[in-house]
């Protein structure tokens, strides 16, 4: 269904009751600086919404302020399907030093400062990327500098540095994971040293967060970010320290241990948000940083986070999305649905040997995937010769193994679990022989 099917459905319900219809007329202006603001019998009843949104609120329902709820839920729903719209997508091009040159979408800009010319913001952004690839080779390398408390400004440069690798790679992203490998947990280390780094509960994943081996819990940590607004008298790479790529404001680092069993090495699963996903009130048992007790977030965030995971899987459902790509950690629909078709077959055909194989570590989870999917399957195949093997489902299995396993579209399918971009630790180092 299209946005414009389901905006078109959703105005013909609005029609059919008369109150709502009439909602714009039956509002009195309450001076004449706003008269002008009644929509005439021809207004859509979008561009009602977006005249009454002049007028301000304590003046619109001084009457039946309960009308304020019907309004905002309306543009709330609107701009769930029609988004607010995007600043055009213009190609930048970033010099990074040794890390060679981006050509990235200018959507991963923080807005320009006044006063800042563009120039001066792109050569900034190229430093940050630069720190960032710099401050990774001295993690992964165990350098003396990286043993030291983490900085915002240093996991900022990080994200800056691995966010660019990764629309290197991927294309532009705005909602997505990167997966990293972390042999020697390194990167976590360096993570939990950061004072502001704080334990949080997510639904993403959770057979890993379950995880408390000897040297790492699965927990997810969080580290907010919250940058000032741009003064005159502040530097521009002042400004760009707090920055997260895409103005995003918390850092969720998701540990993948080799201890849960449910992975082959140590890998990190890094995602940016909008939103610190819970107030601060978990115990900080590990990572073992200072305690925040304090701070500006609080509960009108998780009414945000709450509302933007709403959005998320309305989309998801709807098949409705911006025109940037998503790179979610989610097993995508097609995927699941093919597979789910293979157990039904093996199900009505009773066989249910191969069917063990096939749903061995419960592939569909969040936290399997294709990498248990093409596991499972490589495993099936080797029975392809017992006599009770369905023969006419030997092609479709074949077929959409090499499909989850094409390294043009799914590389490292061994520790892939959906949609995620992955790097291993030779790809993000400029000496990697």
């Amino acid at each position: 269904m299209s946005t414009n099917e389901i905006i078109e459905r959703f105005r013909y319900g609005v029609k059919r009751h008369s109150n709502v219809i009439s909602l714009s007329s039956k509002i009195k202006p309450a001076s004449n600086q706003i008269s002008n603001s009644k929509p005439s019998p021809s207004t859509t009843f979008n561009e009602s919404l977006v005249q009454l949104s002049s007028v301000p609120l304590n003046q619109r329902y001084a009457e039946k302020p309960s009308l304020l709820v019907l309004e905002q839920f309306f543009q709330l729903f609107l701009r769930l399907f029609k988004p607010e719209s995007q600043p055009p997508s213009v190609l930048v091009t970033i010099q990074a030093g040794k890390f060679g040159e981006f050509v990235l979408d200018s959507r991963i800009l923080p807005p320009l400062p006044h006063g800042a010319s563009q120039n001066a913001l792109l050569e900034e952004v190229g430093m940050k990327i630069q720190a960032g690839g710099v401050l990774y080779e001295e993690i992964v390398n165990r350098k003396p500098a990286s043993t030291k408390p983490a900085q915002l400004e240093g996991i900022s440069n990080l994200m800056w540095f691995l966010q660019a690798k990764a629309e290197q790679k991927e294309g532009p992203f705005t909602f997505g994971a990167i997966s990293i490998e972390d042999s020697q947990l390194s990167l976590l280390d360096y993570f939990d040293t950061c004072k502001e780094v704080y334990k949080i509960a997510s639904s993403s994943i959770e057979e890993f967060q379950s995880s408390h081996g000897k040297e790492r819990s699965g927990v997810h940590r969080g580290i907010d970010f919250n940058p000032t607004a741009y003064e005159p008298t502040q530097s521009l790479s002042s400004y760009l320290n707090l920055v997260l790529p895409h103005q995003k404001r918390t850092v969720l680092v998701t540990p993948l241990l080799k201890e849960s069993e449910l992975i082959d090495g140590n890998r990190l699963l890094l995602k940016m948000e909008d939103h610190t996903v819970f107030n601060h009130i978990f115990t900080r048992e590990d990572p073992p940083s200072c305690s925040v007790e304090n701070n500006e977030y609080g509960f009108p965030n998780v009414v945000d986070h709450a509302w933007g995971f709403i959005q998320s899987l309305i989309r998801t459902i709807t098949e409705v999305h911006t025109n940037l790509t998503t790179k979610r950690e989610r097993i995508p629909p097609y995927v699941s649905n093919a597979y789910i078709k293979f157990i039904h077959e093996f199900k009505r055909h009773k066989l249910t040997e191969f069917l063990e194989i096939l749903q061995k570590d419960d592939p569909l989870l969040q936290s399997s995937g294709i990498r248990i999917m093409a596991r499972n399957i490589e495993n099936l195949t080797l029975l392809s010769g017992n006599p009770r093997f369905p023969s006419h489902l030997s092609k479709p299995l074949n077929d959409f193994y090499n499909a989850i396993t094409d390294h043009n579209k799914y590389d490292y399918y061994s520790v892939r679990i959906g949609n995620e971009v992955i790097f291993n630790t030779k790809d993000l180092l400029v000496n990697n022989d």
